[in-house]
């Protein structure tokens, strides 16, 4: 599968199925590519999901390669007339011996291969579980910055219109004040004097 010419599905939603991972993969094999990849094809979906589909995919492509090992069966030449026949007897049976040893050697090898695997197996999904996570939280506290963003900015906006109303109140008080010595204010001062000097009289 050429990483250089996946383009991400962005068309399809809903939970990722193995199906969506073994069309993502093609004729690749499982075990030469990764969550993170076939996640970049997908477009979409947790790596947590698609490495436990990965998994899935690999078993299968074990489980038929060991069944189509099992189908080759040992056909042993025929044995020759006469004299070399226990001859040839003895060292079939020494080379039949040899290759089953070595059978029952690969084998264990090859379990103990796949325990180390699914070890890390275990532990790519460990830290594909973190990954996601970690998204989660990062979504969660770009949410956060955005509410607390937002909420800055009503307030500003709202000290912005009390300061506008604060002017505007300074701004009638001083105009008041203008036309107090010589209108209203001095206005009610004459007549105040006017009665005292009619009080007078």
């Amino acid at each position: 599968m050429d990483e250089q010419q996946q383009t991400p599905s962005t068309g399809t939603t809903g939970p990722i199925t193995i199906e969506d991972v073994r069309e993502a993969i093609g004729d690749t094999d499982p075990h030469r590519t990764n969550a993170a990849t076939i996640r970049l094809t997908l477009g979409r979906g947790s790596l947590s999901t698609i490495q436990r589909h990965l998994e899935t995919l690999r078993r299968q492509r074990m489980a038929a390669a060991e069944g189509a090992a099992d189908q080759d069966d040992v056909i042993a030449p025929e044995a020759p007339n006469g004299l070399m026949r226990g001859l040839w007897e003895a060292a079939y049976g020494l080379a039949l011996a040899t290759v089953q040893n070595r059978l029952i050697a690969a084998q264990e090898r090859a379990v103990e291969l796949e325990g180390i695997r699914q070890a890390q197996c275990e532990e790519i999904e460990a830290m594909a579980e973190l990954v996601d996570k970690a998204e989660a939280e990062r979504d969660e506290a770009r949410a956060e910055a955005k509410a607390a963003r937002e909420a800055q900015a009503k307030a500003e906006a709202e000290r912005d219109d009390a300061l506008r109303l604060r002017d505007q109140i300074a701004a009638l008080m001083a105009k008041i004040d203008a036309m107090a010595p010589g209108g209203i204010v001095a206005g009610m001062d004459n007549r105040a004097m006017a009665g005292d000097i009619e009080g007078d009289t």
